[in-house]
């Protein structure tokens, strides 16, 4: 006995290592989701979704626009909500002694963006992060970034245009509790705007130039034509990235509401976009080619590709096509 007890010794050992191990990596877990979580920052909800000002009311004397809410009107739906979707990674080589003033998003996106917004609608940003992203872990980051956001609409020429601009573009944060899952945190800003009852959803990236005026109502026009209406996907015709898939996105809440999420969480970095373009192909996926922008790629590639992912992407496209079938069965036009 003394003998069993004495070769049982090391195992026992062994066990009660591993056990120790695993503990205290359960209570680094927990740790570091209640840090991430449980901030002192008054912008942060007790969720990941961190919003501050909710949309108000402006004025529209659009032609355009006014035939698009009135049909909007028709299909019982509000239209005048629009959710614009977009993951931003500021890294380290990419800040000015903590200034983010010359980044892309600020030089080219919003100020173009001005330019090619339509009256009558409410745009909200929603800019998902990851929780240890360089410039959003500093003090008064947010503060920081709206700050900058709105001496962009008050003084670029390009947001003179409309009166009170100001009441017309929000910004919402988004903070994701994981890092370099780029599809994920799109999905999440978009998961947060559908909770926050947006109505439509443009998934763009920071680094864009917008080309065309009117995308809005060409956008939730074509969404309108599809029978039933609303259930697909459309997008412009953009300059770099893959020209043979949307790599930019916009829907109808349905969207959500149909497969559960914006893009499958399989997918974290890449191919989400051949995801949205195929699975509602071929009748419910279009590229509008006289809506037009440019993505820039200024700050270059900044996640890395998992061709893991392009495997998956049959089985996954399989699965949520049947999904998509399903609804349009029970929901006929």
């Amino acid at each position: 006995m003394k003998l069993f007890l004495k070769k049982l010794r090391p195992l026992v050992r062994m066990v009660t290592v591993t056990l120790i191990v695993a503990l205290m990596y359960l209570l680094l877990n927990h740790l570091e989701d209640t840090l991430i979580s449980n901030t002192s920052d008054p912008f942060v909800r007790s969720c990941d979704f961190i919003s501050e000002i909710r949309a108000t009311a402006v004025k529209y004397n659009s032609a355009n626009t006014d035939s698009t809410l009135l049909q909007g009107q028709s299909l019982g739906i509000n239209t005048t909500r629009i959710a614009i979707g977009c993951a931003i990674k500021i890294r380290e080589m990419d800040l000015q002694k903590d200034d983010i003033s010359h980044l892309p998003l600020f030089v080219d996106l919003l100020p173009s963006f001005c330019s090619t917004m339509s009256k009558g609608f409410i745009y909200e940003f929603y800019f998902a992060h990851d929780y240890n992203d360089t410039f959003f872990i500093g003090d008064a980051a947010y503060e920081r970034f709206n700050e900058i956001f709105n001496g962009v609409l008050k003084n670029r020429s390009e947001c003179h245009k409309f009166e009170d601009i100001e009441k017309a573009i929000n910004v919402h944060f988004v903070k994701c509790q994981y890092s370099g899952k780029p599809a994920w945190a799109q999905n999440d800003a978009m998961m947060a705007a559908h909770a926050d009852n947006m109505t439509f959803f443009y998934r763009i990236n920071d680094d864009t130039i917008l080309q065309t005026s009117g995308w809005t109502e060409q956008f939730i026009a074509t969404l309108s034509t599809y029978k039933p209406p609303l259930i697909g996907v459309v997008g412009p015709n953009h300059k770099g990235g893959k020209l043979s898939i949307l790599t930019y996105d916009f829907v109808h809440r349905h969207h959500i509401d149909i497969f559960g999420f914006y893009y499958p969480r399989e997918l974290s970095a890449w191919y989400a976009d051949d995801w949205i373009t195929r699975v509602y192909e071929p009748s419910r996926s279009l590229k509008l080619r006289n809506i037009k922008l440019f993505h820039t790629k200024k700050l270059g590639i900044r996640y890395d590709r998992d061709k893991a992912h392009s495997k998956m992407l049959p089985k996954l496209l399989k699965r949520d096509r049947k999904v998509l079938q399903t609804y349009l069965k029970t929901h006929p036009p």
